[in-house]
Order: structure tokens, then sequence, then C-alpha cells
């Protein structure tokens, strides 16, 4: 009985401990490395290096192979001591190593310009110049990194492609012209003369030997800044550029239809700076929010089908200067929400089929300004249409809170999400609008709380028979005395001519044998117990910015409880009988259940 109770007693412990882990949530912030911009020696190009580092920077292209967990970034800007600078050069993070590698370029107070060279042609003088806001591709496949587009002081419309092997870049496509309009052609008909034209902020991601890129903005001098809502792919095989869906029409309005329902006819309204992800196992690329110069901020989330070219809404509409809906953290409803944001970040992760949003721009209470920075970071969950604060909170820096452990980034950063390690990596950005995260953040699903072994039950070994002890032998019986014949009376003699013989009775008794064995004892033996630093304001050209268990009143004579148990486990006792708390499943029943309905111990 006592080995029982203390069984239970240290199954109901552990059950306790892990259970508020088991039920909320299993992710968390961890940062890995933090410094200043360290450039390796010139021998080191394209060598890990424990001491190289990025710096600061925000608004730099990433691009995330998923394949070999490396995380990829070109340009940016950073200010140091009210020195504003602007990069090109190119940086690469492995995971599994935990250095960067340099692979040339750095940066400058002026902006380095850009030197093209000719079309197609790679070499050492070729450089994109420094840039903020353009997007990034790695070909996993070829180990090519790709670059579109961005802006300083104007906007540019230009592919470039750089080789790690041989540190050299090549214009592969576009134009060398800033601030120019796209040339689409026919929807669905590639074309080397195609191009996106100029623009920032983009959303891109790669697919299958393919370079895609949804909206973004640039800037007519005469008309202000000028957003996009079109989807147009980049064949690298072809060298082709095909519009595929949405319009041509600067700052197009969306066609929205029913939730979840998809359609070419449909698409989002022209934006720029949204929080994106792609989901790889299924070929879609999700998008939350953005900006437009007519909306600061958006609020909805839609989904891009590349199987078909087919958007559909995923959320509620677009609703302008939302302000978020919080509810406690780790919990779901369609009725939570973020708001309005834009310049968030996002990734997608296809075997839970949720979108992550981290962050972002967004209005102030009064939706007066739009300077509200959110430290928050969400979960929108596809199957349920619901959205799920998973940390931080409402306000516009981080709660002064030593248990809050997380990166003061909320805009502007490089996230890349593994789907092998099932971690997000974030990179940069800022955390107001006055300066500039020199971090790396991974952002990772915990271990699964692991249970000490529980023994199974030992059984106690059989002594061997014991003999019991011989009974001696029997003496043999000693037999009678014979009585001397007396002699016969005198008579008269009777002629007889064989008188018979006198017979001597033999000595009698029964044969002496060993008594039988006792049988052996089989009684049980018992067993023993056992830099920041400050930042300029990005290039878009118009804003920037938390029931008492059941007693008993009997239970059986024979049960080994002894204290009261909960409504759960009274049942479950009920089903599997009194020996449970020595039992597997006994394990299993304490593990998912309510800390609140195991044993309650006096």
């Amino acid at each position: 009985m006592a080995r029982t109770q203390s069984l239970a007693s240290r199954v109901i412990i552990w059950c306790l401990v892990l259970l508020p882990s088991v039920c909320t949530a299993q992710f968390q912030w961890s940062m890995l490395l933090k410094g200043a911009t360290v450039y390796p020696d010139a021998t080191l190009r394209g060598v890990p290096s424990a001491t190289g580092n990025p710096g600061a920077r925000q608004e730099h292209a990433f691009a995330f192979d998923d394949t070999n967990n490396e995380l990829w970034i070109f340009g940016g800007t950073s200010t140091v001591s009210g020195t504003s600078t602007y990069f090109y050069d190119v940086w690469k993070y492995t995971v599994s190593t935990g250095n960067w590698t340099w692979y040339g370029g750095s940066g400058s107070s002026s902006g380095t310009a850009r030197s093209p060279g000719s079309q197609g042609v790679a070499a050492s003088s070729n450089t994109p110049g420094a840039r903020v806001g353009c997007v990034a591709w790695i070909d996993p496949t070829s180990g090519m990194f790709w670059v579109y587009g961005g802006s300083y002081i104007s906007y540019y419309s230009d592919l470039w492609m750089f080789n790690p092997s041989t540190g050299y870049w090549t214009w592969v496509s576009g134009t060398t012209n800033t601030d120019t309009v796209g040339t689409y052609g026919s929807i669905n008909t590639p074309s080397t003369g195609n191009h996106p034209g100029s623009r920032a902020s983009a959303a891109a991601w790669y697919d299958g030997g393919n370079l895609y890129i949804f909206g973004g903005t640039f800037l007519i001098r005469t008309s202000g800044g000028q957003e996009v809502n079109n989807v147009m792919r980049y064949s690298i095989a072809a060298n082709t550029w095909t519009w595929i869906a949405g319009t041509t029409v600067n700052r197009g309005a969306g066609s929205v239809g029913a939730k979840g329902a998809f359609s070419t006819s449909y698409y989002p309204s022209a934006r720029a700076a949204g929080a994106s992800g792609y989901d790889r196992a299924n070929r879609q690329f999700w998008i939350y929010g953005g900006y437009t110069t007519t909306s600061a901020a958006m609020s909805d989330v839609w989904c891009f089908r590349l199987s078909d070219s087919a958007w559909a809404i995923m959320s509620a509409a677009q609703q302008d200067r939302l302000l978020p809906s919080f509810g406690p953290i780790g919990a779901d409803s369609s009725s939570y929400s973020p708001g309005s944001a834009s310049f968030a970040m996002g990734w997608f992760d296809s075997v839970d089929s949720t979108f992550w949003v981290l962050g972002g721009y967004g209005w102030d209470t009064a939706r007066s300004t739009y300077s509200h920075i959110s430290s928050s970071l969400w979960r929108f969950r596809v199957s349920t249409d619901s959205w799920t604060i998973m940390a931080g909170s409402n306000v516009t820096m981080p709660p002064a809170s030593p248990t809050y452990v997380a990166p003061k980034v909320y805009t502007k950063g490089a996230v890349g999400w593994s789907q092998t390690l099932k971690t997000a990596f974030l990179y940069g950005g800022a955390p107001d609008t006055g300066s500039t995260n020199n971090e790396l953040w991974k952002y990772a699903l915990l271990p699964a709380p692991v249970a000490p072994p529980v023994a199974p039950p030992v059984t106690p070994p059989v002594a061997p028979p014991v003999a019991a002890p011989r009974a001696p032998p029997m003496a043999p019986p000693v037999a009678a005395p014979v009585a001397s014949p007396r002699a016969a009376p005198s008579l008269a003699p009777i002629s007889s001519p064989n008188p018979a013989p006198i017979a001597v009775p033999e000595a009698s008794g029964p044969s002496p044998s060993a008594s039988p064995i006792a049988s052996p004892a089989s009684g049980p033996v018992e067993s023993p117990s056992g830099v920041v630093n400050t930042a300029p304001v990005g290039p878009s050209p118009a804003f920037e910015p938390g029931a008492t268990p059941e007693s008993l009143s009997s239970r059986p004579a024979a049960s080994p409880f002894s204290a009261p148990v909960g409504p759960l486990a009274q049942v479950f006792v009920s089903l599997v009988g009194p020996s449970a708390p020595n039992s597997s499943l006994w394990i299993v029943f304490a593990m998912l259940s309510p800390a609140a309905t195991l044993l309650h111990f006096r």
C-alpha cells in the first residue's frame, strides 16, 4: 500500500509541474548573436567567421534557404552617431555553425552608386549599389542569391544575381532607369521585355525555379507614391517575366469575394509593406496588412494559390484604422485581431497551417496618429479563421518585466522560417522610429516536456524451494519372542507314521522407508525500496512612422488512495480499477487531465 501511494504521489507531482507547459504556448524567443558591424579581413571573404557580423540595420533584403537552413541578407540602412550608412554588402548566417559569412561589399554614408556593367555578364566590378527596401530570393538548387528593386534616393527596377562561388554580381533583367512604371504585357504571357517596374517594400517568394513578387510602391515625382497589386513571375531558365494576377493600375482597388473562395477574378487592393509568408507544402502565398498612400494601414488576410493563380480573402474584409482586439495569451478567437498594420514581419508554418505576424506600425487608440508600434506576436489559424496573441502586448515598447524575454524589434526586420527546424530567425529591424537593432534572435518550438521515467512494478523474485528436514529412518520392528515348545502331556501314544513338524513363526513388520518431502515454500520475498543605433526614416513615400476537486464521501475498502480524488479521476478509477496508479493508463490520464481534477492530497 505504501509503495502504491508513493508512486501515485510522484506521478501527480510531475503532472502538476508539466501541465502548464503542455497546455500553454510551447514556443519561446532566445537571442543568438549581437554586435556592431565587423567586416573580416579581405582574405576571409566567403569564409565563415566567428567574429564577422553585419551589425545594426533595417529594411534589408533577406531570403531563407530552408533546404540548407541559411539566412541571406543584403543592403539596408542604419545610423551611427548621427551619421547614416547605406549598405550594399552580402551576408549569410549558417544555423548549424552559428557563424556569419561575409561575401563582399560594405556601406557608406553617401550610398555607393550601382555599377551594372553589361546586362547578363558577371564581373568583379559590377554592384547593385546601396539600397533599402529591396526583395531577395535564394535558389536552393543553384545556390544563387537574387535581388530586385529597392530604393536609394530613387526607386530601382532591376533584377540582380549574386554568385557566392565567385563573389560576382550580374545585372540580369529589368532596366537601369529609376522611378519607372512596369512593363506587364498581356496576362499569362511571358516576355523578355516585361518587368515589374520600380518598386520597394514588396513581398516575394521562390518556388520551383521561379521568382515571384507582389505589390510594393514607387514614386512618381508629380503625383507621389504609387502602390500596385499585381503578381509577377520570373522564370530563371527562360529569363522572362510574366504578369499572372491582379491589375496593372497604380493604387488599384481590390476585388473581394466570399471568405475562403478562390478565383482569378479576386485580388487584394494595391499595397506595400505587408507581412507575408509562403506555404511551400501547399504552394500558397499569404499576406496580411500593408499600406497605401490613401490608407495608412490595412487589416485583411489574403492567400494566393499558385496552382491556378487565384486569390481568396481569408479574414474579415479590410477595415481602415482598425484597432487591435486582444484576448488572453494563447487563446484563439475569430473576434481577436492585430488590427491595421504595416511594416510587420511574417512567416507561415505549413505543418500547423498557421500564419504568424510580428509587430508593425498601426494607429493609436484615438485613431488620429499613425505611429503606434506593436510589440505583439500574433498567430492566424487557417482552419478556424481565428487570431491568437502569442507574446507581447499592445503597448509601444515591451512591458517592464524581467519575465518578458523577446527581441525589441517590431518593424522592418528580416525574418526567415525553417520548416525543418520549426524555428523563425529574426535579424535587425527597428524597435521604434529612432533606432536600429543589431541582434539575431530565434523563435523556436520548445522540446516536449518529458516526465521522469517511472519504473515498472518490480516482481519479487521467487525463493528456491526449501526441502523439509527428512525424518530419521524408522528402526525395523523387533520380532516378538518365540515361545519355547512345551512338552506334550503324557498320553497314551498314538500311532502315526509321520508326525507333523512344529512350525516356528518368522519375524514380521513394515519395511523401513523415508518420510515424504514437504512442499516448497511459495511466499514472495519483499524487494527493497528504492545599437542599438539610431536609424533614418525608411523609404516609404507616405507613412513611417495577459473547481475545487470533489471529495468522495466513501471509497471501497480496497482502494489504494489515501485521499479523496477529483471527479475525472473518480471516473477513471471506476473504469480501470483500484490498481490505476500502477498502470501506464493512469500516467497518460494524469498528463492529459487538468491539474485541478487530479488527486487532491490533504
